[in-house]
């Protein structure tokens, strides 16, 4: 054997043994058409970055920008990448979550995929829709996004609720009240009968006059928002702080 192609083989052996491929099969909604996902992640890094969609014979490969990693099985465990996102479910191969929902009448699979958040950074998120014939494509792609739910609306749309940061205790424990955060608001996106995400002002405003305090559609480290026992949260000048919170 010659030498250069030895040492080839020797290299993509290795390269296969140092990564953890992990697939499976899934049923789409409404053409009931098969489909395989795949991804490979390194063994060291334990992150991949290309998410492989087989249909009809037909390999289509979907690129995120950022590192992605496996979903643990366990709950206290998979703490460590997200929380519980109301409408996700775990995919046994453990390269992502999804969710099956109603869009314009036509019922779509999503795929959801994240990174290893970074202290107080989330990690990043890349959400893939797949149509009737097996076509994937790019609904969101941020590098960091906490995700919180994926739900279809009152009036028939398909919101995904998510926060752009996470909160930062600014005064006790963050478990027993009273105590106060930064301020971190819930973003709402609309997904479009064509697949495209666009985050919406209103909603998200709406939800977050409703849930929690409104100011603005930034995190704010200038105004924190104050939990007390029986009450709403309340947004706060961080100046005023201690005033609110009998210090």
């Amino acid at each position: 054997m010659h030498r250069g192609l030895a040492f080839a083989v020797v290299s993509i052996v290795a390269l296969q043994a140092s990564a953890q491929r992990r697939s499976s099969t899934l049923a789409l909604p409404e053409s009931n058409s098969r489909i395989t996902v795949s991804c490979m992640a390194s063994a060291k890094t334990g992150n991949f970055r290309n998410l492989q969609i087989s249909v009809d014979g037909q390999l289509k490969v979907v690129r995120s920008r950022y590192d992605l990693t496996f979903i643990p099985r366990g709950t206290e465990e998979r703490r460590e990448v997200l929380w519980p996102v109301r409408g996700l479910e775990r995919d046994k191969s453990g390269c992502f979550m999804s969710s099956r929902l109603s869009i314009s009448g036509h019922e779509r699979l999503f795929l959801f995929l994240f990174g290893m958040p970074m202290a107080s950074d989330p990690g990043s998120v890349l959400v893939i829709g797949v149509n009737e014939v097996g076509e994937p494509y790019k609904v969101i792609e941020s590098e960091m996004l906490s995700l919180v739910s994926f739900t279809s609306s009152v009036d028939g749309q398909i919101q995904l609720l998510a926060k752009p940061s996470f909160s930062q205790v600014m005064r006790g424990d963050g478990r027993a009240t009273p105590y106060a955060t930064t301020y971190d608001p819930f973003w709402v996106y609309l997904i479009s009968p064509s697949g495209e995400a666009s985050l919406s002002t209103s909603k998200s405003e709406a939800y977050n006059r409703s849930h929690y305090v409104w100011a603005g559609m930034k995190t704010r480290e200038d105004i924190a928002v104050v939990f007390r026992k029986g009450s709403r949260p309340l947004a706060v000048p961080f100046s005023q702080l201690d005033k609110y919170l009998g210090k």
